[in-house]
C-alpha cells in the first residue's frame, strides 16, 4: 500500500507543476462560469492557487510524513461534495486518494465542470487512478465510510439516510476577524480578500468582527469601501442591493461599507450575502471566552489562528472543522 500512496503523492505533485503552468483551457473555464453564474474567473484562478499549494513537493511530503502506511485494502469512501467555490469538494478527495482508499464521488452540478477536469488531469498523470475514482448520482449505501459537507438542513437528512455507515458530515460554520488597535493597515486591506472573496458563501469567509477596544467600525468600513470591485461579482453587489433596500424598509440601523452591510450585534452569527456583524469586546479574556462559546461553529478566525488575507488559503492538514480527515482514513 505503501509504494501505492507515493505513486498517488509524485502524481499529485507532477499535477501541481501541470496546472500551475496551464490552468484549465478556455472552453472549461468558460464552461464553469456558465454552469454558475456565482464564479468568476477571478475566483476560479485563486481557487486554483490555494489548490497548487497543497501539491508543492516539500509540504506534501511534510504532511504524509505524520501519517504512518495503511496497511489493509482500499476501501470505498463516499463523498459528497458542495459546489458553492470552486473546487471546495477536491481537498476531501485528495486526502482520501493520499490515504489509499478508493472514491465514490457525488459532485455537485454548481461545480462539476471544474472537479472533472481537475480529476481527469490528475488522472492524465498516473492512469491507474481511474479505477480508484468513481463518480455516482448518489454514493450507494455499501460504501465503508461517508463525507460530507453542506446546509444543516443537508446534514440532518444525511444523518438519516447514511445512519448504518461511518460518516463525518460537516455541517454551516461562518468565520470571524479579531481586530486589534495596533493592526496595521495593511493587515486590514488584506482582510477584504477574507470577507469578499466568493461572494462571501464560504466557511473560511470572515462575516463576524471582534472589535477589541480602539478598533472603530469606521475604520473597517473604510477599509471595506475601498475594496477592489473589479475583483467582486456584480451578481454580490446586485444582492447587496437588495439587502440595502430591505434594510431601509424596515428601517433597521446599519453602516454601510460600500461593499457590506456592517450591523452592531452582542454576538456571532451565521450572516446574509453581503452583511457582517460587529461586536465591540471588551479584552481579550472577553474575546476568547465568546470564541470558545461558539467553538462549534467557528471554522477559523482572522488576525488570531490565521493571518490576515489567508483564510481561503487553508493549508493541506487545515482541515474542515477542525477533524484530521487523513488521521480517520489511514486507521481504517
Amino acid at each position: 500500500m505503501s509504494i501505492w500512496q507515493d505513486k498517488v503523492a509524485a502524481s499529485l505533485i507532477r499535477l501541481g507543476q501541470k496546472i500551475g503552468t496551464s490552468g484549465p483551457p478556455t472552453p472549461v473555464l468558460l464552461a464553469a462560469l456558465e454552469a454558475n453564474h456565482w464564479f468568476t474567473n477571478y475566483y476560479i484562478q485563486t481557487a486554483l492557487q490555494g489548490v497548487r499549494l497543497w501539491m508543492q513537493e516539500k509540504s506534501l511530503e511534510a504532511f504524509r510524513q505524520k501519517y504512518p502506511p495503511r496497511p489493509g485494502a482500499a476501501l470505498r469512501i463516499g463523498i459528497i461534495a458542495a459546489g458553492n467555490l470552486p473546487l471546495v469538494g477536491f481537498h476531501d478527495v485528495m486526502i482520501t486518494l493520499l490515504s489509499g482508499h478508493r472514491v465514490v464521488l457525488r459532485l455537485s452540478h454548481q461545480d462539476e465542470v471544474l472537479m472533472r477536469w481537475l480529476l481527469q488531469s490528475w488522472i492524465a498523470e498516473l492512469p491507474e487512478l481511474d479505477t480508484y475514482i468513481d463518480i455516482v448520482s448518489n454514493p450507494d449505501p455499501e460504501i465503508d465510510f461517508l463525507v460530507a459537507t453542506g446546509s444543516d438542513n443537508t446534514a440532518r437528512y444525511l444523518e438519516a439516510a447514511f445512519a448504518h455507515v461511518p460518516r463525518m458530515i460537516r455541517k454551516n460554520r461562518f468565520s470571524m476577524a479579531l481586530l486589534r488597535p495596533e493592526d496595521s493597515e495593511k493587515q486590514f486591506l488584506t482582510l477584504c480578500e477574507d470577507v469578499l472573496l466568493y461572494n462571501g458563501l464560504g466557511c473560511r469567509n470572515v462575516s463576524n468582527f471582534l472589535l477589541l477596544p480602539g478598533v472603530k467600525i469606521e475604520r473597517l468600513s473604510k477599509i471595506l469601501t475601498n475594496a477592489r470591485r473589479d475583483r467582486i461579482n456584480p451578481l454580490y453587489l446586485e444582492r447587496l442591493d437588495q439587502e440595502r433596500a430591505q434594510r431601509k424598509l424596515l428601517a433597521q440601523p446599519y453602516t454601510d461599507a460600500g461593499t457590506m452591510l456592517l450591523l452592531r450585534a452582542t454576538q456571532p452569527s451565521s450572516a446574509a450575502m453581503g452583511v457582517g456583524y460587529v461586536i465591540d469586546i471588551q479584552d481579550d479574556i472577553a474575546a476568547e471566552a465568546m470564541i470558545e462559546a461558539w467553538r462549534d461553529q467557528i471554522q477559523c478566525i482572522a488576525g488570531r489562528d490565521t493571518a490576515f488575507g489567508t483564510t481561503q488559503f487553508p493549508r493541506i492538514d487545515d482541515f474542515a472543522d477542525g477533524k484530521d480527515l487523513m488521521l480517520i482514513l489511514s486507521k481504517m
